[in-house]
């Protein structure tokens, strides 16, 4: 078993600080630009724990954000976690170790208003003339959350085989904005090592 609990302080002199530029709109070119810098400080708490009792193993990491003081930043949110429980075995004469179970993925809601996929950032206030100013605030609709079931194997020491069903309940949320996570979505795959 191993378990700890951590407290962390993040902090920076000049971080970026995104602003959606929209004076050429019309041109074509809006986008979002970093016109100045801002000191940030973030600190929280994260648990992590890990637990094998017989074949039974289980996974959690979860952070939660006690302050953010960032003011023209866009926020990640409050907390996320990972969790899992698996079974864990070798079978069929020390040929097959196989690992199988569930992940669970949870989180805040993340402040996106607009989104940059060149600059692959997002900004919450935008330049209008010589000022800055917020955006509307909305939310993405659905507190992120994704059930999946994977089961995992290494066949003799010479080949890894994997299968995943992610988002097994169908959930409807945007990893980030206009691109939401399938639903039932299913990876297949096998590693052969030819050359040991």
């Amino acid at each position: 078993m191993r378990t700890s609990i951590t407290y962390f302080n993040i902090e920076a002199d000049n971080a970026p600080v995104p602003i959606y530029n929209n004076e050429n709109i019309q041109l074509g070119s809006s986008q979002i630009i970093f016109p100045f810098t801002e000191k940030t400080k973030s600190e929280g708490i994260n648990i992590f724990s890990n637990l094998r009792f017989w074949k039974l193993e289980t996974l959690f990491n979860g952070n939660y954000i006690l302050s953010n003081d960032q003011s023209f930043i866009p926020k990640n949110g409050k907390y996320n976690l990972t969790a899992g429980i698996y079974y864990r075995d070798i079978l069929f004469d020390n040929n097959l170790d196989l690992k199988t179970g569930f992940n669970f993925f949870y989180a805040d809601n993340i402040d996106y208003q607009i989104y940059d996929f060149q600059n692959m950032t997002s900004a919450s206030y935008y330049l209008s003339g010589n000022t800055y100013s917020a955006f509307s605030s909305f939310g993405l609709t659905n507190t992120p959350y994704r059930l999946d079931f994977t089961l995992a194997g290494r066949i003799q020491d010479r080949a890894t085989f994997y299968f995943a069903y992610e988002n097994i309940t169908g959930h409807n949320y945007y990893s980030i904005p206009y691109y939401p996570i399938p639903i039932g979505g299913i990876k297949i795959g096998i590693a052969w090592d030819f050359i040991n």
